[in-house]
């Protein structure tokens, strides 16, 4: 009798341990998701500062952004170049930040905002043009389409109507 009531306290301890030991991994896996999502974010964030960089630190970047997003019209040949290569690198962030969306990685409300950025940067002349030009993807269009028209922190005016680029 003693061993049954013995076995019985065993069987329940051991089923606590196990309890205490399903608590600890969803903790842990709680804690890596958090580390995972953080990591995510800076990787992001970093995408977009090393290309906010060059127009920062080179005036002739700057330049060649505002009038390609502006009036592309005035850019040369190999201004309109430089200036695709840059636009390109900015709808790649996009796409990047889309397909982390599209993997349930990033939630609605951030991809709000970049999907803002991009619908803003889509509606410029140049990027239009760009956009017009070079298929993103229909899921990526489709994402970012209700967001065409909807106010964005994205304004390389200043809120300006122009910028006097020489």
């Amino acid at each position: 009798m003693n061993t049954e009531k013995l076995n019985s306290w065993l069987g329940v301890l051991g089923n606590i341990g196990i309890l205490i030991g399903i608590v600890f991994l969803a903790i842990e896996v709680r804690h890596s998701s958090n580390a995972v999502n953080a990591q995510m974010a800076d990787s992001i964030a970093d995408g977009f500062i090393a290309l906010n960089i060059t127009a920062i630190t080179d005036p002739a970047v700057a330049r060649i952004n505002v009038i390609g997003m502006y009036e592309p019209e005035r850019l040369s040949d190999v201004e309109a170049m430089q200036f695709s290569m840059l636009i390109r690198g900015v709808f790649n962030q996009y796409a990047r930040v889309h397909r982390l969306y599209r993997s349930g990685l990033l939630s609605e409300s951030d991809w709000a905002l970049y999907a803002r950025e991009a619908a803003s940067t889509m509606t410029t002349p140049g990027g239009k043009l760009h956009w017009e030009g070079n298929e993103m993807g229909l899921d990526f269009l489709a994402d970012v389409e209700p967001y065409i028209g909807q106010d964005s922190n994205l304004d390389f005016r200043l809120g300006r109507e122009s910028l006097p680029v020489e």
